[in-house]
């Protein structure tokens, strides 16, 4: 029984971490794709779970695709191929660094990981996807935890890209919908920001806004102003009665932020009628607490 590794073994486990980034990150041109290899794996991993080799072999450009063609198939009974990665190599350090035994199963899924993407097998079919032919990212802080995550990402097209044009559309690592295909592919500057107002998913909106700039989707909207005021320790605020696209009414405080000079605008109480108002419930929650703030941070 393992229950405690050894300083050496510790020593391998980034290499195998990064070993299953690369792979799980890996893209590959439609040429470079090996049937004959892949068609090999697959009857070897099958024979390994008792079933027989496949009389059928089918090859799709993109999981899309395989999914469109053959209803029956869904994202939950495929085996993820490169995606796999992260827990494949996990076991695979656990089995060549740790000598632990009963894992030979997985190593068809391991070497398949290296070539092909999402499969599905059934008693007599086995249907392979080929890899992305592109994937564009960004680096971002990781959310509770240090050090920094890449993200897919692209302001203008797919983030995830397979060779019959399907794919993931992203901003900052969420994805966008493909019923927002229309405002993912045009230019920043085309997009309307009535459209992008009245998106009703909270993160989806503001990723879009992203796109297209707050600033000029604040803009755009029907508002008047209800205080404005500087404060010594935090700048010049505003606040506004905001109309939207869908004629509903929020009141907003606009400012800067004070690490990288942007403006922010952040919905606040509909009862807040003054800035110090504003900056009580943003702080506090609560519109008659404001203190003046010592610093900011």
């Amino acid at each position: 029984m393992l229950d405690k590794l050894t300083k050496k073994q510790e020593s391998k486990m980034a290499t195998y971490r990064d070993q299953a980034i690369e792979v799980g990150l890996k893209t590959m041109s439609p040429d470079e794709f090996n049937e004959v290899r892949v068609h090999e794996l697959t009857d070897l991993h099958r024979v390994s779970r008792g079933l027989e080799k496949a009389t059928n072999f089918l090859v799709f450009d993109s999981p899309f695709a395989a999914i469109k063609q053959i209803p029956s198939l869904t994202p939950s009974n495929a085996i993820y191929g490169n995606n796999d990665a992260y827990w494949l190599y996990t076991y695979r350090f656990f089995q060549k660094e740790c000598n632990i035994q009963g894992l030979d199963i997985i190593n068809h899924l391991y070497d398949l990981c290296t070539e092909a993407g999402w499969m599905w097998m059934s008693s007599d079919t086995t249907i392979v996807t080929k890899m992305p032919v592109d994937m564009r990212m960004i680096r971002k802080p990781a959310e509770n935890a240090r050090g920094f995550l890449d993200v897919l990402h692209c302001y203008t097209g797919l983030a995830l890209e397979y060779a019959d044009g399907t794919g993931v559309y992203a901003i900052n690592g969420v994805r966008i919908p493909a019923q927002y295909k229309h405002l993912m592919e045009a230019l920043p500057k085309e997009v309307p920001a009535s459209e992008v107002l009245v998106i009703s998913n909270t993160e989806i909106r503001s990723e879009l806004l992203k796109k297209i700039g707050i600033e000029r989707a604040f803009d755009s909207l029907q508002k008047k102003s209800l205080d404005k005021k500087t404060i010594k320790v935090g700048g010049e605020y505003e606040l506004f009665s905001v109309v939207f696209p869908n004629d509903s009414v929020r009141i907003y405080l606009q400012g800067e932020c004070p690490s990288n000079k942007e403006k922010f605008y952040e919905a606040v109480s509909p009862d807040c009628r003054t800035v110090e108002q504003a900056l009580s419930f943003r702080n506090t929650g609560k519109l008659d607490l404001y203190q003046m703030p010592l610093s900011l941070t």
